[in-house]
């Protein structure tokens, strides 16, 4: 169930946004706002008085347009299946509601409450998995060498954030929807051993699970190694040309100054919450740079303060660490040669 093509998860949007399913999509039986009025009656004059209401609110048009919105995320996606907290009440009035209809869908029994269950178990079970850790200073480009192994999990992607002060990318998604999202990718993940990128515990706000990170935490390193002039390109053109871009495309032709000023502000802002850790003399004069290149009509300005940052603060603090970790690095390469060696080495289950 866990790789259904479509879990149709008929919850609320509010228990939706705490917790979804790989492959879920949100198509609610009710609104938040029926949802609260359901239970407070349930509350006060019991279940077959909630349940009257429900239906009650949810009849007419609005009904019909709940029904072919499931409808046509079953079409679109044969075999899709409903979900709802436990499998019961809602989903199996979803699953009458569509019969009704000439449309036959099967429930995930047990709900969602059952496969965040089995989510968990799957991560519980992580260490016994062998797994390899990719490595390599701030700008190395080991996401694109990850993206490029077939035994790969990128877990970045599955938080949507970089992992670093600058590495936001949006909205994260809520912790037990990135366990249940890395869950679903460990389970039918199909090699005898998997390379994941080298990670703090923390992935901007969302957290890794304790069993993982230990378990990376002891596991073979390998060591991808990039000219500083390289990393600071990579980073120039991910961080500042990627991002103004992006800003731009999300705003309106005329705004591109807001745009700029947005990825600026929100530079400053990054730069400003490493300052206990950067120094007040660097985050000032780290700060003035990325002012003055952004000012600036000339890309190459930012490659300042990248610089900079990465010989203050990101390197100094990657070599701290790496300290401690040298036992455990088995292979060191560049690019090309990091990607021939782990490819080379990755092997499906028999």
């Amino acid at each position: 169930m866990l790789h259904a093509p479509h879990i149709i998860d008929v919850r609320a949007p509010i228990e939706f946004a705490k917790g979804a399913l790989p492959n879920s999509i949100n198509l609610p039986i009710l609104s938040n706002e029926e949802r609260e009025a359901v239970g407070t009656c349930y509350k006060h004059s019991g279940q077959q008085a909630a349940i009257a209401l429900g239906h009650k609110l949810v009849s007419g048009a609005t009904r019909r347009e709940r029904e072919s919105a499931w409808e046509h995320a079953i079409t679109t996606a044969p075999g899709s299946v409903l979900c709802c907290w436990r499998g019961g009440l809602r989903s199996s009035l979803a699953q009458q509601w569509l019969a009704a209809r000439g449309v036959s869908v099967a429930i995930v029994e047990g709900g969602y409450k059952a496969l965040r269950h089995t989510c968990l178990e799957i991560i519980e079970a992580m260490p016994k998995q062998p797994i390899v850790v990719l490595a390599g200073r701030t700008g190395s480009g080991k996401t694109e060498v990850l993206n490029q192994l077939p035994d790969s999990i990128d877990l970045e992607g599955l938080a949507n954030h970089r992992g670093s002060a600058f590495g936001s990318l949006g909205e994260q998604p809520s912790p037990a929807s990135f366990e249940n999202a890395l869950a679903g990718q460990w389970h039918r993940h199909q090699y005898e051993r998997i390379t994941l990128e080298d990670e703090s515990r923390l992935i901007g706000r969302v957290a890794l699970p304790t069993v993982l990170h230990e378990h990376m935490a002891s596991a073979d390193l390998v060591l991808l190694e990039i000219s500083q002039a390289q990393r600071i390109d990579n980073i120039r053109r991910e961080y500042v040309e990627q991002a103004l871009r992006l800003a731009q495309e999300a705003r309106e032709a005329e705004e591109t100054q807001e745009a700029k000023e947005a990825v600026q502000t929100r530079y400053e802002n990054a730069i400003e919450r490493i300052r206990r850790r950067l120094g007040g003399a660097d985050t000032d004069a780290i700060r003035q740079m990325i002012r003055a290149a952004f000012a600036s009509t000339e890309s190459e300005a930012h490659n300042a303060w990248i610089g900079a940052l990465l010989q203050r603060y990101y390197d100094p603090m990657y070599d701290y660490q790496l300290e401690k970790k040298q036992e455990r690095v088995r292979f060191k390469g560049d690019r090309a040669e990091v990607i021939q060696q782990l490819s080379s080495e990755a092997r499906k289950r028999a």
